[in-house]
C-alpha cells in the first residue's frame, strides 16, 4: 500500500481552516473547543493516517495523541513521554503548541487542565471517533456537543485522495488458537445475552479470522453481535469473505453499504438479546447511542469476560506465539549481523533508511505477512526518541555510535510479535553508551527472573527493572511492558509504575525498560515473555522467554554484574547460543560461565 502523506503546505492551511470554523462556530453554536481523536470508528491504536484527523491539522504521526482545538485560535497537541521529540520534529506549524505530557499522568488529565485553564464550558467532538468512556468522563465537567457529520471534514481532506484495499475475511487454522468460535461462545454467553464488539483484535479473536489490509492490524474491518451460539458479523459491503467462513455454522456475515445502516441491522436482535453487555473503552459514543435506543433497559458496559478470555492464552495459542517469535527472532538476528558485516567486513556505512528497508526485508523472508507497528530504525541521536518514526536515506551511523531495531511481525496466525534490540556495529562502542546498555541489561535480567505469586501487580515488576538505572540516576519516561496478542498492545498486561494489573499464568507481554539521552542516543531491551508456572516452586509464577536474540558482547560491562546476573546472563546467551542467534564468541560465553560459577 502506498504510503499516505500529505504536504506541509496543505497541513498549514488545514490548521488555518480549522481555527476560522472554530471561531464561526463559538458564534453560531456557542462552542470554546473541539476534540479530535487520533482513532477511527473502530478507536483502533493503528488509525491509517488518511482515517486520521488528528494527523490533518497537527502533521504528528505518532501512534497516540490528544488534539484540542480552542476559539481563541490554538491548537494543542498533548503528546506522552513516547513522543516528546517526535512531536517537536513533526508539528512545527503555526497555531499548533505541543503539550508535553510527564510520565506518570494521562494525557487525558493534561487535556481537562487545559480546559479548566481556558474556561472551556462547550466542547465539540466527533461523536464516532471518541469513546463513550471519554464522552462520560467529558460530560461530568463540561456540555459535550456530538457531532454525528462534522461539516469540516469536507473542507479538511478536500482534494485528498488515498488508496482503498478491499477487506478479505480469511479463517485461521484452529491448531494455531485452539478453540472455535463455538467454544468461545458457549463460556461467555447465556442465552438471552449478547456482547456487542468494536474493537477489531476482539472481534477476530471471537471468529478465529483475520484481514491483513490495513497497516500493522491483522484484524479485519467489521463489527461484531455475539450470541449464546452464534457470532453476526457486520461487514462493508464488498468485503471479500473466504467460503470457508461463510460455512462456519457458528459465523454470519451481513454486509452494510455503511456504518448509519447499523441499527437496522441490530434491530431484528432486539427481542432475542434481554441482556446486551458492550465496552466503554472500545465502543464509540455514535454506537452507543444506537444501542440505548434499541435496549434502554439490559445495556452493560462489561466485556472483561471476553477481554480476559482473549489476553490468557490457551496452550496452543502460547505454542503458536513461540513459532512466530521464532520467526521474527531470525529476523532480527539477520539484520543486525547484516548491519556489522556491512561496516566491519564491507566498510560501508549503509543509510539509517536502507537499514530500515533490510530489517522489513528480513521479516517478509521470514513470511510476515505485515509488520504489528511501524519498524523503528534508529541511529545515534535518533535512538533516544523512543518511538522514532522517519528514517532517513541522508542519515549515517558514526564510528562508537549505536543503532535500535524496534520491530515485530504479523504470520499466518495473526498474532503479533514484539522485540526491540540495541547495538553497536563498531569494534569499539562509546563508553557512555556501554554503561547505559549494561544498565538496561541489568533491569531486564532481573524482571525476566523475577518468581512471584498470582495476582502480582505489574508495578512490582516495573520497580525490579528501574531499580539498578536509578541507582545511577537513570529512568525512563515509558511503561515497563504491555500486552502482546492479535494487536501488538493488548489489556490484562501492564508493567508500570502505577499498575495495579495482576500478572496470571497464560498472560504474554513485553518486558522492555530503557535509558534516552537526547542528543547523544538511546538504549532500549525488549523481551517478549509468558507468565507460566515457577518450574520448582509451587504456587508461584515466572516469565518465559518467547525472545532468543542474544545481547551484545561488547556492549556489557562485566564489572558492575553481580554473579547472580552473570548467571542469568550466561542462561540466556546459552539458550541463544543453541539457536545460533548470540553475539558472544566462544571466549566470552566461557568467561561468562567461568564468572557466574566463581
Amino acid at each position: 500500500m502506498k504510503k499516505f502523506e500529505l504536504p506541509p503546505s496543505r497541513i498549514q492551511q488545514n490548521i488555518d481552516r480549522l481555527l476560522s470554523w472554530m471561531k464561526e462556530a463559538a458564534r453560531t453554536t456557542g462552542l470554546d473547543a473541539f476534540y479530535i481523536s487520533s482513532y477511527d470508528v473502530h478507536l483502533s491504536e493503528y488509525t491509517p493516517a488518511h482515517e486520521c484527523h488528528r494527523y490533518y491539522v497537527t502533521g504528528f504521526t505518532g501512534s497516540t495523541a490528544e488534539v484540542l482545538c480552542l476559539s481563541q485560535g490554538t491548537i494543542f497537541l498533548f503528546v506522552d513521554g513516547r513522543y516528546h521529540e517526535q512531536a517537536d520534529l513533526e508539528a512545527k506549524f503555526r497555531g499548533v503548541e505541543v503539550v508535553k505530557v510527564p510520565f506518570g499522568k494521562s494525557m487525558m488529565a493534561a487535556l481537562l487542565e487545559k480546559v479548566e485553564e481556558f474556561k472551556v464550558k462547550k466542547i465539540g467532538v466527533e461523536a464516532d471517533r471518541i469513546s463513550h468512556n471519554f464522552g462520560q468522563e467529558l460530560e461530568k465537567k463540561l456540555i459535550v456537543l456530538p457531532f454525528t457529520q462534522w461539516n469540516f471534514l469536507s473542507q479538511m481532506k478536500e482534494g485528498v485522495q488515498w488508496e482503498n484495499v478491499p477487506t478479505h475475511v480469511q479463517p485461521v487454522e484452529i491448531s494455531w488458537v485452539g478453540q472455535t468460535t463455538e467454544e468461545k461462545l458457549k463460556a461467555l454467553l447465556n442465552p438471552g445475552e449478547g456482547l456487542f464488539i468494536s474493537a477489531l483484535d476482539s472481534l477476530a479473536w471471537l471468529s478465529n479470522c483475520r484481514g491483513i489490509q490495513t497497516p500493522f492490524q491483522s484484524s479485519f474491518i467489521g463489527k461484531g453481535l455475539a450470541v449464546d451460539k452464534k457470532l453476526i458479523i457486520f461487514v462493508p459491503k464488498g468485503t471479500k469473505v473466504e467460503q470457508s467462513a461463510l460455512k462456519d455454522k457458528s459465523l454470519e456475515f451481513i454486509y452494510l453499504d455503511d456504518w448509519a445502516s447499523l441499527k437496522e441491522a441490530l434491530f431484528p436482535w432486539k427481542k432475542v438479546i434481554k441482556h446486551l453487555y458492550f465496552s466503554s473503552n472500545s465502543t464509540n459514543l455514535y454506537d452507543y447511542q444506537l444501542l440505548r435506543d434499541l435496549w434502554p433497559e439490559g445495556l452493560t458496559s462489561d466485556l472483561s469476560k471476553l477481554t480476559l478470555a482473549q489476553a490468557q492464552k490457551n496452550s496452543a495459542e502460547i505454542k503458536t506465539f513461540f513459532t512466530e517469535y521464532e520467526k521474527s527472532d531470525q529476523a532480527v538476528f539477520k539484520t543486525i549481523q547484516w548491519l556489522k558485516e556491512e561496516i566491519r567486513e564491507r566498510k560501508k556505512i549503509p543509510s539509517e533508511f536502507e537499514y530500515f528497508s533490510q530489517a522489513n526485508a528480513f521479516y517478509k523472508e521470514a513470511g510476515a505477512r505485515e509488520q504489528s507497528f511501524k519498524t523503528i530504525a534508529a541511529y545515534g541521536a535518533h535512538s533516544s526518541i523512543i518511538h522514532f518514526n522517519g528514517s532517513m536515506p541522508d542519515y549515517f551511523l558514526q564510528d562508537g555510535e549505536l543503532a535500535l531495531l524496534d520491530s515485530g511481525g504479523y504470520y499466518k496466525s495473526g498474532y503479533a510479535t514484539d522485540s526491540t534490540r540495541t547495538f553497536c556495529p563498531f569494534l569499539t562502542p562509546n563508553p557512555l553508551a556501554k554503561k547505559i546498555y549494561t544498565l538496561v541489561l541489568k533491569g531486564v535480567l532481573h524482571s525476566m527472573n523475577a518468581v512471584f505469586p498470582p495476582g502480582t501487580a505489574g508495578a512490582q515488576i516495573d520497580a525490579l527493572a528501574r531499580a539498578p538505572m536509578r541507582l545511577e540516576g537513570y529512568d525512563y519516561a515509558h511503561g515497563t511492558g504491555h500486552g502482546i496478542g492479535i494487536n501488538v498492545h493488548e489489556g490484562h498486561y501492564s508493567i508500570s509504575p502505577r499498575s495495579t494489573v495482576p500478572l496470571n499464568l497464560g498472560l504474554i507481554g513485553s518486558i522492555e525498560p530503557g535509558i534516552y539521552l537526547p542528543g547523544f542516543g538511546g538504549v532500549r531491551l525488549e523481551n517478549g515473555v509468558v507468565v507460566e508456572n515457577h518450574p520448582t516452586f509451587p504456587g508461584m509464577l515466572c516469565f518465559r522467554s518467547l525472545t532468543y536474540v542474544g545481547f551484545e558482547e561488547n556492549l556489557i560491562d562485566l564489572s558492575i554484574l553481580t554473579e547472580q546476573e552473570k548467571k542469568w546472563l550466561f542462561q540466556y546467551e546459552t539458550a541463544c547460543a543453541e539457536r545460533n542467534r548470540s553475539s558472544f564468541s566462544a571466549k566470552g560465553l566461557k568467561s561468562l560461565n567461568v564468572s557466574a560459577q566463581a
